[in-house]
């Protein structure tokens, strides 16, 4: 998904900052995520609708660590390090700006929080913050 070889400032900014282990959990949902693979094949939310509790639960635990990625840790990155914020977050992910891929991945997360809990959610969510690093943290 991301590579060394890339130009687009969002992945720069991925491997210049972001911890390998943290690279390395977040490629491990990449290969292993029915949902996340379907994502990047082109896959949307509609797809899945209703489904997602059919799946194992470190699935369910893979999608919302895939969104805090993204969509938290990401925006927290690009604050930290990013003097340009605007013209990083025009790349696309999985054939979607990254904005929308935010709001992709956010009907996710709405629709694991509304057949579980927002508690259980957030404290899937409080996990999944914690174990991703930047590098120098």
């Amino acid at each position: 998904l991301i590579e060394a070889s890339s130009r687009n400032r969002m992945c720069q900014l991925i491997l210049r900052h972001v911890h390998k282990r943290t690279l390395k959990c977040v490629n491990d949902i990449l290969n292993t995520n029915p949902i996340i693979r379907g994502l990047v094949q082109g896959l949307k939310y509609e797809h899945f609708q209703g489904t997602l509790l059919k799946y194992e639960q470190k699935a369910i635990l893979d999608i919302v660590t895939w969104e805090v990625f993204w969509c938290d840790f990401i925006c927290g990155l690009l604050e930290d390090f990013d003097p340009n914020i605007k013209e990083t977050i025009k790349c696309f992910v999985s054939g979607m700006s990254y904005e929308a891929y935010c709001i992709e991945l956010s009907r996710f997360v709405a629709e694991i929080e509304a057949r579980t809990n927002a508690d259980f959610v957030r404290d899937l969510k409080d996990i999944a913050i914690m174990s991703f690093d930047t590098v120098g943290k």
